[in-house]
């Protein structure tokens, strides 16, 4: 270790990564949490007999949103997918962010099997977030034991456990590396350090969480700045920050035209300033499991509930680091607090910074991430006080004060009763099941052993300091203790079978119809039967969501939620209520041809709507008013308001075609047919015959970067009834092929090709 102590680190956080995800790397099981759409419509009535309950039902988002772009990136390599043609009447998936393409994080998943590789890129983030804390520790010269524990708490805290399988941690994992790479430029400022720095700016962009993104760049800048740099060396941090934009730009281009193109902007301006965490949640910070463990019994399904906790001696050496309080210490811990001042809404801190550009409009509440880091820190700080001078009795003390708060708090609140102690004793250790959520003394129980657990750990913690001898070795096996037995198992690892959907006759009945739209009504996940099973769908959970479509969607098909803003999970999304005549009008302009719906919900009654499928899986029903995805339209008229023009009550889509510039024109009605031949991720190719001029109608969103040919011959793509795509025929049999190929993209591959060149030649440059 003393000779090599970078590689020391390195593999004993690899060996620790392992362990903590080893359940999952048995034959058969899989690091997910996927079986919970068993226990939704289409595949309930198929659900195995042995699958009681979900594993882990607070983590919905992952097998319902993020898993689906995975499989669906690997299934389009080696071809970029630039478009999604399956959700939202299509669009952009690189651009999304979260689809994170060319994250190093990801990389494992393009490379194996998706389900085995989840396993795999959790060790891989672990290691990366673990390591990096243990190399700033190091640049902020803690010493080797300090600096392992500062690794090991940040690495493998709850909320990296919480958050691992989502593109949030690829972020995360990063921020120490930033901070290290910063720290090495303003040592000793050159070529290298800062094409260093730039790599690392360059791979968490990559990440595909871009709030995730902005946070980490106001650490580095908060901490730059804390270290008083001199101008020169400002201006090398910022060239590498700028250097690293660059090596992001094939990605970061098209989210930002994305980004100015949506509804996010406008809908989320200022929402930051009602969102924060309850405070009674700040008891997470001591005791994870006050409010229960979701893959057990939960109180309270909320995940930030659990995720605050970075283990109990860390908090206890927190505050022995600043009974000697440095410059840097007293930095990290007024960090700390004021990231937690804003998570849980604390004035005036919380309303100063929701005021600011950006914050005003994002998930603050993942600033926890930055207090955690500080308290990785600042134990790191207080394990080499211990070892070097030992700890006073009055600080033993203290600790036994700490150890004993959430014991009072929760007597004096009458959180728990003294007769259950035995029955939360044996949950604590695992020895029984927590009771039912409907069983009367279920809060009782769940509370007390999660005082149970914390009265543990931190007792041990409190004997590491009082026993004095190799505290160091004895620390840190109790906080990776203490950590595992939060952590380890709250990412399920489920059986392989449990974790895949098979089709069913239901989604069959809708990807018969492809192209042709469905939708789905009631509880049915999004994302994951247009993705996986190439049906799509005209709902879709991807954000930023283009301003018009989500016009459109939200006016006439969910007016109950009118924007994004509001109570999760019901309003960001978007959800299709319930399906009457006048939705059903809206959704045959979008071409949907079947709508999906359990079989437990009342059976729709809407004129124009047959039911062609009713099993135990959903029921599955024809609209037989549904447009094409492709038609050949004769007349042609300029509206200056073209989404009033095609809600208005009149609007036969079918008949004309509103356009938005040029002149009136054409005999209404139908011109022709349109055969859609070829429906790829970043190309449709449409068979038509017009019997005159007319114009072919694509009922998919246009955007920038759509090109067309008409028989070889390039044409103009233009914006038709409001949000679709349209192409001028002549007369006669065409063959219309449209391609995306954005600016954006374009732009983005060479700047990040020419700064990837830049960067290789800075570590081969030789002085």
């Amino acid at each position: 270790m003393k000779r090599h102590p970078l590689l020391a680190a390195a593999l004993l956080y690899a060996l620790l990564a392992l362990a903590f995800v080893s359940p999952a790397l048995v034959p058969g099981k899989v690091l997910s949490n996927s079986d919970e759409l068993w226990f939704e419509a289409p595949w309930g009535a198929s659900r195995p007999a042995d699958l009681i309950r979900p594993a882990n039902p607070e983590l919905g988002d992952a097998p319902e949103h993020v898993q689906p772009f995975l499989r669906e990136v690997k299934r389009s390599l080696p071809e970029i997918p630039l478009w999604n043609p399956y959700i939202q009447a299509g669009r952009p998936t690189l651009a999304n962010s979260q689809s994170a393409v060319f994250s190093p994080f990801n990389a494992v998943v393009w490379v194996m099997d998706a389900f085995t590789a989840l396993a795999w890129q959790a060790i891989l983030k672990f290691w990366v977030a673990a390591f990096g804390a243990f190399l700033l520790a190091r640049a902020l010269n803690m010493r080797w034991p300090g600096a392992l524990l500062a690794g090991l708490v940040y690495g493998f805290s709850l909320w990296m456990v919480t958050w691992v399988s989502y593109p949030h941690v690829s972020v995360w994992a990063m921020i120490p590396w930033a901070l290290a790479a910063a720290d090495g430029v303003m040592r000793r400022p050159d070529l290298r350090r800062v094409a260093l720095f730039a790599l690392v700016i360059a791979i968490q962009f990559l990440g595909g969480h871009p709030e995730s993104s902005f946070h980490l760049l106001v650490a580095t800048v908060v901490f730059c700045a804390l270290r008083r740099p001199g101008w020169r060396t400002a201006a090398w941090l910022v060239a590498g920050g700028v250097w690293g934009a660059a090596l992001a730009a094939l990605v970061l281009l098209p989210a930002a035209e994305l980004v100015l193109r949506s509804a996010d902007l406008e809908q989320r301006a200022g929402e930051a300033r009602h969102i924060w965490t309850s405070r009674k949640f700040a008891l997470g910070v001591m005791v994870p499991f006050y409010w229960g463990k979701p893959t057990q019994t939960p109180l309270d399904f909320f995940l930030l509930a659990r995720a605050f906790y970075g283990g109990a001696l860390p908090l206890l050496l927190a505050g022995i680091a600043l009974l000697r309080p440095t410059r840097e210490r007293v930095a990290a811990a007024v960090l700390g607090v004021a990231c937690m001042a804003v998570v849980l809404g604390v004035p005036p801190v919380f309303q100063l910074v929701t005021a600011l550009p950006v914050f005003s409009s994002g998930h603050n509440t993942r600033l926890a991430v930055l207090y955690l880091l500080c308290l990785a820190l600042l134990a790191g700080w207080g394990l080499d006080d211990v070892v070097r001078r030992g700890v006073s009795r009055r600080v033993l003390l203290v600790g036994v004060a700490v150890l004993l708060f959430p014991v009072a708090y929760t007597v004096v609140r009458s959180r728990s009763a003294w007769d259950v102690v035995g029955e939360a004793v044996q949950v604590a250790f695992g020895f029984a099941d927590a009771p039912a959520v409907n069983e009367p003394d279920v809060g009782f129980v769940v509370r007390g052993a999660a005082v149970v657990q914390w009265l543990v750990v931190g007792g041990a913690g409190l004997l590491v300091l009082a026993w004095r001898r190799n505290v160091a070795v004895a620390a840190l096996v109790v906080v990776f203790a203490d950590l595992a037995w939060a952590g380890v198992g709250y990412n399920p690892a489920i059986p392989r079978e449990h974790a895949i959907q098979p089709s069913t006759p239901a989604i069959e009945a809708v990807a018969a119809v492809a192209p042709a739209r469905f939708v789905s009504i009631g509880a049915i996940s999004q994302n994951s039967i247009p993705m996986d099973y190439a049906a799509p769908e005209a709902r879709g959970y991807d954000l930023p969501v283009d301003k018009r479509f989500d016009r459109l969607w939200r006016a006439k098909l969910s007016p109950e939620f009118p924007s994004q803003v509001g109570p999760l999970p019901a309003f960001i999304p978007l959800s299709l209520p319930k399906v009457d005549a006048e939705r059903l009008r809206f959704l045959s302009l979008l071409g949907v041809s079947r709508v999906l719906q359990p079989v437990g919900d009342p059976e729709l009654r809407v004129p124009g709507l047959r039911v062609v499928h009713d099993g135990p899986d959903a029921r599955v029903y024809a609209n037989e008013g549904a447009l094409p995805r492709a038609m050949v339209v004769g007349a042609r008229r300029p509206a200056a308001d073209s989404f009033a023009a095609i809600t208005a009550p009149g609007f036969d889509a079918r008949r004309e075609v509103i356009v938005e510039g040029g002149g009136s024109g054409g005999a209404p009605g139908p011109a022709g047919a349109a055969r859609i031949v070829a429906l790829e991720r970043n190309r449709v190719v449409v068979e038509a015959r017009a019997d005159r001029t007319a114009t072919l109608v694509l009922t998919d969103n246009w955007y920038p970067g759509w090109k067309a040919r008409v028989d070889g011959e390039e044409v103009d793509v233009e914006r038709v009834d409001y949000t679709f795509r349209g192409v001028a025929l002549p007369a006669g049999a065409s063959r219309v092929e449209f391609v995306y190929a954005p600016l954006s993209w374009r732009v983005g591959w060479i700047v990040s090709l020419l700064a990837l060149v830049g960067l290789v030649g800075a570590f081969v440059w030789r002085r």
